[in-house]
């Protein structure tokens, strides 16, 4: 078996930190707190997906192509493009230079397309949770602040890989703006709201 082989079997065994994919202590808690059938909306997909379409309706946001309609079998896929800031030239945002604050504290270098992904979002009631586990970290997850009102936020909020800057500093703004308590759970990657 070649090293290529053996890390690619390793990465989705052991998931978390070391793996793109969320942990199993993430997996579980969504299991034993979310009631069975329920809908949850990700962005961003994975080897998680799988394991949690088992038991729940899930809704994918994505925009690499390679996990775009990868798990389409227990899952609904919102497919969209992602979105390089024009950090001169910000006029797809319909903001001021002065409002453009999302990206105060964050090295982002862009998100979904929200003129794509946004038309496309399920209504408010159609899901019970929010995983964010994307998009990649070469973009960076600032968008989701910068468009939570399209979000429902009376749901439970999971924030992925917490043990990095960017988005520890996304789930304790979104923590303080929503007026919700932070629990991180033991595996030290995984932040949930609400």
């Amino acid at each position: 078996i070649g090293w290529k082989k053996l890390i690619n079997i390793y990465g989705r065994i052991k998931m978390g930190k070391s793996s793109v994919s969320i942990s199993e202590e993430c997996i579980s808690y969504i299991i034993d707190n979310l009631e069975e059938g329920n809908t949850i909306l990700e962005l961003g997909s994975g080897e998680g997906t799988v394991k949690l379409s088992n038991h729940f309706k899930m809704i994918s946001i994505e925009n690499q192509p390679e996990w775009q309609d990868k798990f389409s079998e227990n899952t609904t896929y919102i497919n969209v493009p992602d979105r390089l800031y024009e950090k001169d030239d910000i006029s797809w945002w319909n903001k001021t230079i002065a409002d453009f604050k999302v990206l105060d504290g964050f090295e982002d270098t862009g998100w979904y397309n929200p003129e794509v992904l946004l038309n496309q979002l399920p209504d408010k009631n159609d899901y019970d949770l929010i995983l964010v586990d994307g998009p990649g970290g070469y973009l960076g997850r600032s968008g989701f602040l910068k468009y939570i009102e399209h979000f429902n936020t009376d749901v439970p909020i999971i924030i992925d890989d917490i043990y990095r800057v960017p988005e520890n500093l996304m789930a304790n703004i979104l923590s303080e703006k929503l007026k919700k308590e932070l629990i991180i759970l033991a595996d030290g990657c995984t932040g949930v709201i609400g």
